[in-house]
């Protein structure tokens, strides 16, 4: 039988799943960050506890092993991921079916935005994914858990040992509230086995003509794009027609600026954290003065992200303000490139928009959980770091890792320079639901000069205070 449409070819078998009640969406929520450990609380409200012991709710206790996993019988895992993550799949299925031989998986891939438009409706379905891929913050994660639609995975960061091995701060943007509106606190609902951090790449020949060292400071950097600039080269490769890459070059100009962990603290919904702050407006307007200058060459509103990629990994631009994640398009262009964290300004910190790569989640519904569980022990494996290396992205166990591929090293050392100096501020997006739209279209206006600093600033605070106000 043919596969349907986006989804992979392992098997088309379905199983009967019982229907959700109907969704209570999030409306509102914020959280203080709170790095500790809470009692695992299951989903949903506390009308049901006479009701019959749902699905999903068994506890793992130990790492699963194939006797466990054979005790299911013949079964299917169904696997809702991204579109990014199919070349580490189509590695790791062969490998799990082989381990756990009577499990077939069945894959289904959608984009990132795809997700996170769709994916509440698809687990609140009657027949959801066991596994599905989720984003942080409150437009997609927040929602999830207050309808109850993803387990807590407590018991699997103790039975695989997650705060020894991945550090307890490290697991912090999983946590949330049982009712999905406290960000950063609460139980365990996801993990990942990969870091996305933002940085800098560069061309190192045409560093090299342009008779320029490595920057160490950001005034260093400044200099290098004038200089870059003033040679006719585009000092920045950039594409902002769907506005994440706007934030990503808005976090790395503000660590200059900002205390990292004031920026979190509003991301996660503090108390009278803001946006509107000089260190912000000092942000603005140093991107306001380089999209004058013409660091960012013509058309950059109108040019999608990878399509700028693919232009630097061709050989136009100077630097390319991007993420980890584009480790394996840049490569493939065969040139010689670096990767660097953005130099520290006043703030003495390198410091950039970076997290965990989207999280794994069990869905309540699932009637495989152990099949669930040792799908996410492999990928997050000790041995699977170096399988993950080796696809090209940076794992969080870099410890693990060997490699000698120079720009990859590069990666690694700079996202580990960022989360040593507690650098990784999140992403701008995860504070409200309409964040993206909002900080993005504020961005490509503050470029084009339609607004000033200060009116750019205004717009963002206002959605998040609205957001707020909802809790």
């Amino acid at each position: 039988m043919d596969a349907e449409p986006g989804r992979s070819a392992h098997t088309m078998r379905s199983k009967e799943r019982p229907v959700n009640a109907p969704v209570r969406w999030l409306t509102g929520g914020g959280a203080v960050v709170v790095l500790t450990l809470a009692a695992c609380g299951t989903p949903g409200s506390s009308s049901e506890d006479d009701a019959p012991a749902r699905a999903g709710t068994e506890e793992i206790t130990a790492p699963v092993t194939a006797d466990e996993v054979a005790e299911l019988g013949e079964v299917t895992l169904r696997v809702l991921a991204d579109a990014g993550e199919e070349s580490t799949l189509t590695e790791l299925i062969p490998e799990y079916e082989e381990l756990y031989p009577n499990v077939t998986v069945e894959v289904e891939y959608r984009s990132y935005d795809d997700i996170v438009r769709t994916e509440a409706n698809t687990l609140s379905g009657g027949d959801p994914p066991d596994l599905a891929q989720g984003a942080q913050g409150y437009a997609l994660d927040g929602a999830l858990v207050e309808a109850g639609l993803i387990r807590p995975l407590d018991d699997l960061a103790e039975a695989y040992e997650w705060y020894d091995r991945y550090g307890e701060s490290t697991l912090g943007e999983f946590r949330w509230s049982d009712d999905g509106t406290r960000f950063g606190t609460g139980s365990i609902y996801g993990i990942s086995p990969v870091v996305s951090m933002v940085g800098v790449y560069y061309n190192t020949a045409k560093l090299d003509a342009l008779g320029l060292e490595l920057p160490q400071t950001f005034d260093d950097f400044e200099a290098a794009l004038a200089t870059a600039r003033a040679a006719g080269e585009q000092p920045i490769m950039f594409g902002n027609a769907l506005k994440s890459t706007g934030l990503h070059i808005f976090g790395v100009v503000q660590g200059q600026n900002a205390d990292p962990a004031v920026t979190r603290d509003w991301i996660s919904g503090t108390e009278g954290a803001t946006f509107d702050t000089p260190e912000n407006v000092a942000t603005a307007t140093t991107i306001q003065e380089w999209a004058q200058q013409g660091y960012f060459g013509e058309g950059y509103n109108g040019l999608a992200e990878d399509d700028a990629v693919a232009r630097f990994a061709a050989g136009e631009g100077v630097f390319l303000i991007g993420g980890t994640w584009q480790l394996a398009a840049i490569q493939a262009g065969g040139g010689d490139f670096g990767f660097f964290p953005m130099p520290p300004g006043e703030s003495g910190l390198h410091v950039a928009s970076g997290s965990l790569g989207m999280g794994w989640h069990v869905s309540t519904e699932s009637d495989v959980v152990p099949a669930a569980a040792a799908f996410i022990g492999l990928i997050t494996s000790d041995e699977w770091a170096q399988k993950l290396a080796d696809l090209g992205r940076v794992p969080v166990l870099a410890q693990q890792i060997d490699t000698a591929e120079p720009l990859f090293a590069d990666a690694v050392a700079g996202s580990g320079t960022i989360l040593a100096d507690g650098g990784n501020t999140y992403s701008f997006d995860w504070a409200t639901g309409s964040m993206m739209a909002t900080m993005g279209g504020a961005l490509q206006e503050l470029m084009d000069g339609r607004v000033t600093p200060q009116e750019f600033v205004t717009p963002i605070q206002d959605d998040w205070a609205a957001f707020q106000a909802e809790r």
